[in-house]
């Protein structure tokens, strides 16, 4: 498990009162061995196996996620009060 910072930036435009769609864009920036393989760690610029799994195996990754979002809200016709 590896906790990572996460950010982004998202929009709402609300077309009438009971319809609505939205964008948004998240980066993850963080270090992961995906396959759990042995790519690095060892040699004098450690870029050769070294037959043990660890941090020195992860890669940095920028991962994004674009989201296309439509609501809808039910009832389509509703009273307001004060």
């Amino acid at each position: 498990m590896a906790i990572a910072p996460t950010f982004g930036l998202g929009f709402s435009f609300f077309v009438n009162s009971w319809n609505a769609f939205g964008f948004e864009w998240r980066g993850l920036p963080f270090s992961r061995n995906t396959g759990g393989f042995d790519n690095r760690g060892g040699g004098p610029d450690s870029l050769f196996p070294d037959a043990q799994v660890n941090d020195k195996d992860r890669e940095f990754k920028f991962n994004q996620m674009l989201t296309v979002s439509w609501g809808f809200y039910f009832p389509t016709k509703y009273q307001l009060s004060e």
